[in-house]
C-alpha cells in the first residue's frame, strides 16, 4: 500500500510541475528575465537604423477599420517600421511609415 501511495504522490508532484511548466511557458515572453541574486544583469541593446524609405498609408476601406488598425500595431511592436506624423496633424491626417528599406514595405 506504501508503494502505491508513493507512485500517486510523485504522479500528483509531476503534474503540479507540468502545469507550472506550462504557465511559464505561456506567461513568460522571450525577452523577460528570471532573476535571483544580487548581480544586475546587462543585456546588450538592439540595433536601430535609421529609416530611408518614407510612405503614406492610409485605409481605404473604412469597414475594415479594426482590422486594418490592428495589423499596422503589430506592425510597429514587432519595429518592421515606424510611424511618423506631419507637424500639426492631430492624429486625422495619414500615417507616415518608415522604413530601413523596401522588403519592409512588402510585408505592409
Amino acid at each position: 500500500m506504501g508503494m502505491l501511495l508513493d507512485l500517486i504522490y510523485d504522479i500528483l508532484v509531476l503534474i503540479q510541475d507540468c502545469i507550472t511548466y506550462l504557465f511559464l511557458l505561456l506567461t513568460l515572453l522571450s525577452r523577460d528575465t528570471l532573476f535571483t541574486g544580487n548581480k544586475k544583469i546587462a543585456y546588450p541593446g538592439i540595433p536601430s537604423f535609421s529609416p530611408e524609405i518614407f510612405a503614406y498609408i492610409r485605409n481605404r476601406d473604412m469597414d475594415k477599420y479594426k482590422s486594418f488598425q490592428k495589423g499596422i500595431d503589430q506592425l510597429l511592436a514587432e519595429g518592421a517600421v515606424q510611424a511618423l506624423r506631419q507637424r500639426n496633424d492631430d492624429g486625422g491626417g495619414p500615417l507616415i511609415l518608415a522604413a530601413v528599406g523596401q522588403l519592409q514595405f512588402e510585408v505592409v
